[in-house]
Parts: C-alpha cells; sequence; structure tokens
C-alpha cells in the first residue's frame, strides 16, 4: 500500500472529502479492493482501470466514477504515474433530503451506488475545482458547502435523474418558502462584513441546510453563496466610489480571501477591474468647470 496515500480534506455532515494519490507504475491486473463507503470519484490526473466481474472501466479526468460501500473491485494502471483523484462520500442525510422522492427504496442505510462510469458535465468539472480551490483557501464554510451541495446535486442528478418531486405543494407551502428565502436575504444582510456558514443560517431559519440551499435557488434563481457575493460586491461599489482606496483593505473588510480574489469576481460580475472603475469615478468627479452652472431661475 506504499503507492497509495489518502487525507482527508474536508468534513461535514453533508460529505466527508478525501484527496487520494496513487503512485503504482503502470503493471496488470492489482488485487481485489474493497470499498470503505459509497464514494463519488473525480479523476483529476492520471488514469486507472477498474474491474467489476468481467466488466473492465478505465477512469480519467472525463469520467466521474462511483464505488459502492462494502463491494469489491480489482484495478489496474493503463499509464505511467498513477493518478490523483478526488473522493467525496456524501452522508445518507444529504441523500434522503435531496432525492427524497426515492429515499426508501434507494438511499435506505444499505444504500448503494449501482451506477456506471458517468461523463462529467461541464458544470460538474468547474464545480469541482471550485470546491478544491475553497478548501485550499480556507474559504468561509458557507462558499465550500454550497458548492459542494452545488456538485453533489449536479452529479447525483446526472446518475438518478431528477431530484425530489417540486417543493412547492400549495399555497401555504409556496407562501412558506417565500418567508424562508427573503429571511435569508436579511440574515446575510446582517452579516456582509462576516462569514455565515450554510449551517449556521438554517439553524437560525429552524430548516434543514439542504432544504434552504435548494430552495433559495429555486426561488431567487441564484444561491445563496452567489447571492451573498453579490451583496459584498455591491458594498464593495459603493465604498470604492466614495472614495475607498486601498482595495487590499477593503477586500478583507467584505469577507474576500485578498485584492486578486476580490478583482476576479468585481471582474466577474461587473466586466471590470475596480481600479479601472476607482478611476473612473475619480475622473468624473475631479472635473472642474471654470464657470459653475446656475441652476436657479
Amino acid at each position: 500500500m506504499g503507492f497509495q496515500s489518502r487525507k482527508i480534506l474536508f468534513s461535514s455532515d453533508i460529505a466527508i472529502i478525501s484527496d487520494f494519490c496513487c503512485r503504482h507504475p503502470r503493471d496488470g491486473v492489482g488485487y481485489e479492493e474493497e470499498s470503505e463507503g459509497n464514494n463519488i470519484l473525480f479523476v483529476r490526473s492520471g488514469a486507472f482501470g477498474r474491474i467489476i466481474g468481467k466488466k473492465r472501466e478505465i477512469a480519467d479526468s472525463a469520467n466521474v466514477l462511483f464505488f459502492t460501500k462494502g463491494h469489491s473491485y480489482r484495478f489496474f494502471h493503463p499509464v505511467d504515474a498513477g493518478d490523483t483523484c478526488t473522493i467525496i462520500t456524501p452522508s445518507v442525510e444529504f441523500l434522503s433530503e435531496t432525492f427524497d422522492g426515492i429515499v426508501h427504496s434507494r438511499f435506505s442505510q444499505d444504500f448503494s451506488f449501482h451506477v456506471p462510469p458517468l461523463l462529467a458535465s461541464p458544470r460538474a468539472v468547474l464545480l469541482h475545482n471550485e470546491l478544491l480551490a475553497t478548501i485550499r483557501h480556507c474559504a468561509p464554510l458557507l462558499s465550500v458547502e454550497e458548492t459542494l451541495t452545488e456538485l453533489l446535486a449536479d452529479t447525483c442528478r446526472m446518475a438518478w435523474g431528477r431530484a425530489s418531486a417540486p417543493l412547492v405543494q400549495g399555497k401555504t407551502r409556496a407562501n412558506r418558502r417565500h418567508e424562508l428565502a427573503e429571511e435569508t436575504k436579511i440574515l446575510l444582510n446582517r452579516r456582509i462584513e462576516s462569514r455565515p456558514s450554510l449551517s449556521e443560517i438554517a439553524h437560525v431559519l429552524n430548516c434543514s441546510k439542504f432544504y434552504l440551499s435548494r430552495l433559495f435557488a429555486e426561488e431567487c434563481g441564484i444561491s445563496i453563496r452567489r447571492y451573498f457575493i453579490r451583496l459584498r460586491l455591491q458594498a464593495a461599489v459603493q465604498r470604492i466610489s466614495e472614495g475607498a482606496k486601498d482595495l487590499t483593505n477593503l477586500a478583507l473588510d467584505l469577507g474576500f480571501y485578498d485584492h486578486s480574489h476580490l478583482t476576479k469576481m468585481f471582474i466577474r460580475e461587473f466586466h471590470v477591474q475596480p481600479s479601472v472603475f476607482r478611476n473612473r469615478v475619480l475622473n468624473k468627479t475631479a472635473k472642474t468647470y471654470k464657470r459653475a452652472p446656475n441652476f436657479q431661475r
């Protein structure tokens, strides 16, 4: 087992995220292994082969693989350098909340991933890398949890079809959903310069964070994470227009990692660099006229 290493990158009641590296040389079929959990695996580099019975499956960065707890597999490496992967072990609670329409038949305690390898969607590829970035940079827990939830929902939807039936069931339910979305907005605005987690918000609102994450996206057309980023960017625009000069301090005050993170988010949202926007404001406000206009009549 000296060729393999595995370490936990993140753990919550949503899922456990692990980094897995195998540097086994290219050779024939290896020994039999047993999956320790119901895992979703994303290959970041390299490739490996999996054999179940007489069926051979190749795993590389274009695919998503599913492993069933307690099931045995044999592996082989068709290329040199082995493989580096991200392993996500979703909790039964998350799967039950997300796919409650089939929970009794598929997501019980003995739930298993009887799913063949799937082609990763472009969105899943981006979310996977965004998730790793949030963990690597010690991002606010809200960013990590929501990115993880989005990635799992996207991947599981590919594997088992759409999630549970539409959440709206009657006027009362619809009103409650709307109220929860609006209360979430209030909480985010009150915590604009802090870093609330999805768990904290859901606890205050007395609901499941999985339910709240889906509900908010469906009600508002945007995830809680993206909504919170927009609030902070709006605050950045206001403070820059009011004369803020130190973009590094501004970024840290508003909960961004650093100057570059603020700049990246600012460009994505407004299609202009914050420094360019600041100069634009300065140019407009610095103009003087030889004769000031007289608005009196």
